[in-house]
């Protein structure tokens, strides 16, 4: 079932959100908390950012009032669980939505890409999120028995079109976010019994600090890991330069943050939320190609971010270009 016309007021009903540093997360707490009313635990990983919705909710109490910004980093299971345990306190009525927000994304090409880099990605991408969820659902159940005929309760995963699709340069992005749907989409079968919906959403690339952040400081650690890399000369400079250029994505094929949003508070207000919404119209064409096209024409066009450029070590069998590929 789709978002209906019936929105649900969110007035007082208790919403978490995490990853409120920058981004989606930090516009959708203060949309939420300024044009809905909800009570908002904004999850923020540094004590400067709790500091910044700390001045406005001083600056704008008449806005931001029912903004409740805490330090929390969501890869501390410790730190989730005491977290949640201020919720049971503060929150007698339940918790009606949790947001899962919180991502990152490093490294570059696999081989070039450290344990400890590929480990903090599926931390903060999918474990981080798993302990949210193991922690907060107890209290969506109490949301449930405190409302029987309420609304229902839900949590809302933002998983990106790489959850769908994979690219070269993005294997522990894509692998922490196909994971986080895998973990949704059987979760939301466990939990519908309970009144509890999950809800997944998949946006196209938008400007924000995850996508056109310090791009320069990632490139630098790139060069950096490449000069020191035991078989660089498999690669060649060359090469490092068109992974490199990858890192720059164009403006006119990244959305406006403000749509996805949009979508995310539609999410939230939605009587019966989507089981799970691709946001930006290149996104749903992509994930169209990936449903009608096979791999063997899929992966040279997934590729074709290198151009021509390949390997100084590449075989002579080593595919580059569509009609190679077919």
């Amino acid at each position: 079932m789709g978002l209906t016309s019936s929105k649900i007021p969110l007035t007082n009903l208790t919403t978490v959100v995490t990853g409120c540093d920058t981004g989606f997360g930090h516009e959708t707490a203060l949309t939420l908390a300024a044009t809905h009313k909800a009570i908002v635990y904004a999850g923020c990983l540094t004590a400067t950012a709790v500091e910044a919705f700390e001045r406005m909710k001083q600056d704008q109490p008449h806005l931001y009032a029912t903004l409740r910004p805490v330090q929390l980093d969501v890869t501390d299971w410790d730190a989730v669980q005491r977290f949640a345990t201020v919720l049971e306190r503060e929150c007698p009525e339940g918790v009606f939505c949790l947001l899962n927000n919180a991502g990152i994304n490093m490294g570059s090409l696999f081989t070039w890409t450290t344990v400890e880099e590929f480990r903090k990605v599926m931390d903060v991408n999918l474990m981080g999120a798993m302990y949210m969820m193991k922690a907060l659902i107890p209290l969506m159940r109490r949301y449930v028995i405190q409302n029987p005929t309420g609304h229902a309760p839900r949590i809302v995963n933002i998983t990106s079109m790489a959850g769908r699709t994979v690219a070269p340069i993005l294997s522990a992005y894509c692998t922490s976010k196909w994971a986080l749907e895998a973990l949704s989409d059987s979760v939301r079968q466990e939990l519908r019994p309970f009144g509890i919906r999950v809800a997944i959403i998949e946006p196209w690339f938008a400007s924000t600090p995850l996508v056109v952040g310090n791009v320069e400081g990632e490139i630098k650690k790139i060069r950096d890991r490449f000069a020191v890399l035991a078989n660089r000369t498999d690669y060649g400079d060359p090469y490092l330069e068109a992974a490199l250029a990858t890192r720059h994505e164009s403006p006119a094929l990244t959305m406006k943050p403000v749509q996805v949003i949009n979508v995310l508070i539609a999410t939230i207000q939605a009587q019966e939320p989507k089981h799970r919404q691709i946001v930006g119209a290149i996104g749903r064409v992509i994930a169209f190609l990936y449903m009608l096209l096979p791999s063997r024409i899929m992966d040279p066009i997934s590729a074709s971010s290198f151009g021509n450029v390949k390997p100084h070590g590449a075989v002579r069998n080593g595919r580059q270009g569509l009609l190679s590929w077919l």
